[in-house]
């Protein structure tokens, strides 16, 4: 007997290549895995469930994997746009970053997280300091899927004005590595593997050389993935020409960091060259289209690292506009990708749907667990209802429109049912693991708190 079924839905799932797609389709899951995947009446037939949820009008997609995200930073929304991007972080973000506390950074998390979860995404691959009390705090109570790392630099937010190097803190870079380590020690594989790890070192002009050949040495000790921010604009671009005479790419590859453990992110600040540098070291990229479209007014180059046979993801970064939703976040890609390059063919549903599904699992490497619906990998599903008058109507002939009508039309709004690691999480639209309107409340109060701590500090930075 299987665990749960869901059956009479349309599966919508990436396949070796492309996207496959079987109509009347059903999912067996026993415990924590995919047990098969079929036609309704050929898993009926071989399975029953002690719960059976019917997908009619529905369709069945794999969990999306929000590969690149910084949850606590909801809190921040509205407050830090519409300025220059080499003013960004020092005028907007660092004025709230210095007042944010470890329960402002938890209720920020878990305000993110039911957005999220309520617009699809399964898996949070979160970037933040504190990372140990949001994994305790929100990861293990949500019952979402969660890849995290804790944020290594040797600046904090005490950055200098324009045009002047940060200053390095050594002992502050070896506090924050010590702290991704023990975050690795104590998490890692918890939760019966429903959280992961990695290493988070910042950025290229964040830590000293130093620590990020320890980040390195360390990541290869611990057959770990780096999650890191490259390239990621005109503030970064002018740190590391003062610094180091060179760009964010070039010094990378010149201390050895290129190569399949990298996961990059942004890299809209990059050459053709350097691109094609990336994608031939096998780096895998995540693009954030509707946050760095809001920050930098830049479309980050999916489409090309794409054609370069790079492997890429989509993430929501912070307060991205629409909130953290993938559904939005793979319209930007496309819509953006085929305005940047005037090519309406540029970036398809087909290959942004495999982005927010498989691709994002590939880039962080979890593809042998998450990412696809496919008999033996973890039970990470969710249900869209296509019957809503945005994504009306579902033709067979003479193409298949469901998925251009779910990347181009649909908003999110129309996920009913999560299910994370063969738990239901979300159901008929209700999450089942936290108080939601509690934490609504809790997250209005304490970010009202926050922006009146941060008030003077904004004035002072020119905000």
């Amino acid at each position: 007997m299987s665990s749960i079924i869901v059956t009479n839905g349309t599966v919508v799932t990436p396949s070796s290549k492309g996207m496959k797609i079987v109509e009347n389709g059903a999912v067996a899951i026993e415990g924590s895995q995919i047990e098969a995947v079929g036609r309704t009446s050929e898993i009926e037939s071989k399975f029953s469930a002690e719960i059976e949820i019917d997908a009619t009008g529905k369709a069945i997609l794999p969990g999306f994997v929000d590969a690149h995200i910084h949850t606590p930073l909801s809190l921040f929304r509205g407050l830090a746009q519409d300025v220059p991007e080499s003013e960004w972080m020092t005028k907007a973000i660092d004025p709230l970053a210095n007042k944010m506390t470890k329960k402002a950074a938890i209720i920020g998390s878990k305000l993110t997280v039911i957005e999220g979860l309520r617009a699809g995404t399964t898996c949070f691959c979160d970037y933040a300091t504190s990372m140990a009390d949001l994994v305790k705090n929100v990861y293990l109570v949500a019952g979402v899927r969660a890849h995290v790392c804790a944020t290594i630099n040797e600046v904090g937010t005490k950055k200098e004005g324009k045009g002047i190097l940060y200053p390095f803190d050594h002992a502050l870079g070896e506090r924050r590595l010590k702290e991704n380590i023990e975050l690795i020690k104590k998490w890692h594989g918890a939760e019966n593997g429903r959280i992961t790890c990695l290493f988070g070192p910042q950025a290229a002009d964040m830590l000293s050389e130093e620590l990020l050949l320890q980040v390195r040495d360390a990541a290869i000790e611990h057959d770990l993935p780096i999650h890191m921010h490259v390239a990621q604009g005109e503030r970064e671009r002018r740190q590391m020409m003062e610094r180091y005479g060179k760009s964010t790419v070039n010094y990378l590859d010149e201390i050895g960091y290129l190569d399949d453990r990298l996961i990059a992110v942004h890299c809209h600040d990059t050459t053709k060259k350097e691109l094609s540098l990336l994608a031939k070291k096998n780096v895998r990229m995540v693009g954030c289209p509707g946050s760095i479209g809001m920050i930098d007014g830049i479309v980050p180059p999916l489409a090309s690292f794409k054609k370069l046979g790079g492997v890429a993801g989509l993430g929501s970064d912070q307060c991205p506009p629409d909130g953290h939703n993938m559904f939005m976040e793979a319209k930007y890609a496309s819509i953006l990708s085929k305005t940047e390059h005037k090519d309406p063919t540029a970036l398809p549903a087909w290959d942004v749907l495999r982005m927010v599904t498989i691709g994002g699992a590939m880039c962080h490497g979890l593809h042998r667990d998450i990412g696809s619906i496919e008999a033996g990998k973890k039970a990470d599903l969710i249900l869209v209802d296509m019957e809503r008058p945005n994504l009306v109507p579902i033709v067979q002939q003479p193409i298949r429109n469901i998925i251009p009508n779910l990347i181009l039309h649909a908003s999110g709004s129309e996920v009913t049912t999560a299910i994370i690691d063969g738990k239901i999480v979300l159901q008929n639209g209700n999450i089942t693991t936290m108080n939601e309107n509690a934490i609504l409340r809790e997250a209005q109060r304490i970010a009202s708190k926050l922006a009146e701590a941060a008030a003077e500090g904004f004035l002072k930075a020119g905000s």
